[in-house]
């Protein structure tokens, strides 16, 4: 069977229903099925059918990573995180490519998509980029089809389900490299790390670090390691420096 035999195929028989029961398991729905398919049709599917009135999800993609970004936007706004460099950083954690495709699989988004032959021989049910361009494609029909109530809804139902947790390991993770950051921006000055005690035995040690800017303390914190106990004086030395939580 040629390719575009093999594409026109599987563009006959795309699911619908199925691809609606994963919606609706999620509590939205797109009623317009011409644009519930064009979520799913990749452009190499098109070079292959040539399938009249039919589009790829390169433009819902493009409308789609605009709301998903809004969306989290907002989110990261209502938790708190301060400073713009901060909730870039954040932003991106919450919405690569690598993230969304791994959703996108786990919802069983792949295995609807219309591709080429060459793309389904090159696995591209399973291909990052592809994946996340379905999810942004779905997000964008979303936002046609049912306004951005409901494109929100599934974002927070499928994504942000666990962003409060996420948010907090992922300042703990940069907590040091954004003071740093926000310190050269503030003043120039490097944040300098002092050890001011540790106690315990040798299997449950308890460090007390503080950070000091221009020999003034700005933050302090306790860890079971030096490392730890420094990350947590970064965390205390941006809530204090920033005004508000870190």
């Amino acid at each position: 069977m040629k390719g575009s035999d093999k594409a026109l195929k599987i563009g006959a028989d795309f699911k619908y229903d199925a691809v609606e029961a994963i919606l609706m398991r999620q509590g939205v729905m797109i009623e317009e099925r011409k644009l519930l398919k064009q979520v799913f049709t990749h452009d190499s599917y098109l070079g292959d059918t040539h399938e009249v009135d039919a589009k790829s999800n390169e433009e819902l993609e493009f409308l789609g990573d605009a709301v998903l970004n809004l969306v989290v936007s907002e989110q990261l706004y209502d938790l708190g995180v301060q400073t713009e460099g901060r909730l870039t950083k954040l932003r991106s954690s919450l919405v690569n490519n690598q993230r969304l495709a791994a959703i996108a699989s786990d919802l069983g988004l792949g295995s609807h998509l219309l591709l080429s032959q060459g793309e389904i021989e090159n696995g591209g049910e399973r291909n990052e980029k592809i994946l996340s361009g379905c999810f942004e494609a779905l997000v964008g029909a979303l936002y046609i089809d049912q306004e951005y109530k409901q494109a929100s809804k599934f974002v927070h139902a499928v994504l942000l389900v666990d962003a409060k947790q996420m948010i907090e390991e992922r300042l703990d993770v940069d907590s040091k490299s954004d003071l740093n950051q926000y310190c050269q921006r503030l003043s120039k000055a490097v944040p300098e790390y002092r050890t001011l005690s540790q106690a315990g035995p040798d299997h449950a040690r308890v460090f007390e670090v503080a950070v000091y800017l221009a020999d003034r303390e700005v933050g302090c914190g306790h860890g079971s390691s030096k490392q730890q106990a420094e990350k947590e004086a970064a965390k205390d030395a941006l809530s204090r420096i920033s005004g508000g939580p870190a």
